[in-house]
């Protein structure tokens, strides 16, 4: 059995390469299965036994498919039954289908304006779980001269000085231990905290806002600045949680969107003279 597999999958192969016209591989009643179609779903990364393997399992599994198909149309009492099902399905797919794709057009039309004004009306949906901060920290090794100075570039990009930015920037690539500049993101307060030397305090709140703090361990010296943290219970702010926040409207507009499409179709089709309706008083 084997070598069959082999053979068919060997001609199967030749057949691709030569592009003769597609041999029978294996057929039930009228139905067959050829090379083009075993081909056509074949990995191009399948190659020897697994070539030889594919061929098997496609084959067994197409026999088995139209011997249970074949056995069912002769055996089943109520295939017409089974065609409305088919049919009554069909439709539903492609209704389903055609109004997602007309309810995400519909979700593009939301403006950051009407998200700023569910967010408003909707705070207390958005609360923080896990603290959340603006911060840069770093890290350089305790021998570092420059501390006055990178304390100073801090401030300053803290303050939107870009030059000052840059050159803080240049120093971190060049000499530091560690360091992250998410000033203009809110991150998880994990994401810094978990950087800091042992016993370091770990509450955002722990630390006065737009000050700079310096930390040390035996080998290193740490420069924090929070520029600003909300922590758990409170509301997150509308630019961490935007997504959150059109998210949640678009869900809330949903039923809106669906009736405003149902009666766009439904006036297209009465102005085009699809829909006729028989109004009888």
């Amino acid at each position: 059995m084997k070598l069959l597999w082999t053979i068919a999958a060997s001609a199967a192969l030749l057949t691709a390469c030569q592009q003769n016209e597609s041999n029978i591989l294996a057929q039930v009643g009228e139905e067959m299965l050829t090379v083009n179609d075993v081909l056509i779903r074949m990995p191009l990364t399948c190659t020897g036994d697994d070539s030889v393997n594919f061929v098997q399992h496609s084959v067994n599994q197409w026999i088995n498919e139209q011997l249970l198909y074949q056995q069912g149309l002769r055996s089943l009492p109520d295939l017409e039954q089974i065609e409305r099902e088919v049919a009554q399905y069909r439709r539903d797919l492609i209704a389903r289908t055609y109004q997602a794709e007309r309810m995400a057009i519909y979700s593009k039309e939301v403006s950051e304006a009407e998200c700023a004004e569910f967010y408003e009306k909707n705070k207390e949906q958005f609360k923080v779980h896990e603290p959340i901060l603006r911060a840069i920290m770093l890290k350089v090794p305790a021998n570092t001269t420059q501390i006055r100075q990178l304390k100073e570039w801090i401030k300053q990009t803290n303050q939107g000085n870009q030059e000052q930015a840059e050159q803080l920037d240049k120093f971190c690539q060049l000499r530091a231990a560690d360091y992250d500049n998410c000033l203009e993101q809110w991150v998880k307060a994990r994401r810094i905290m978990d950087r800091l030397p042992a016993k370091s305090p770990t509450d955002p709140r722990q630390y006065l806002r737009n000050q700079v703090y310096q930390l040390k361990d035996d080998d290193f010296i740490y420069l924090l600045l929070i520029n600003d943290y909300c922590v758990k219970g409170e509301v997150k702010p509308l630019d961490y949680c935007m997504a959150d926040v059109y998210e949640a409207l678009i869900l809330q507009k949903q039923d809106k969107f669906r009736e405003q499409l149902e009666q766009d179709l439904r006036d297209e089709a009465l102005r085009t003279g699809l829909l006729k309706l028989n109004n009888k008083e």
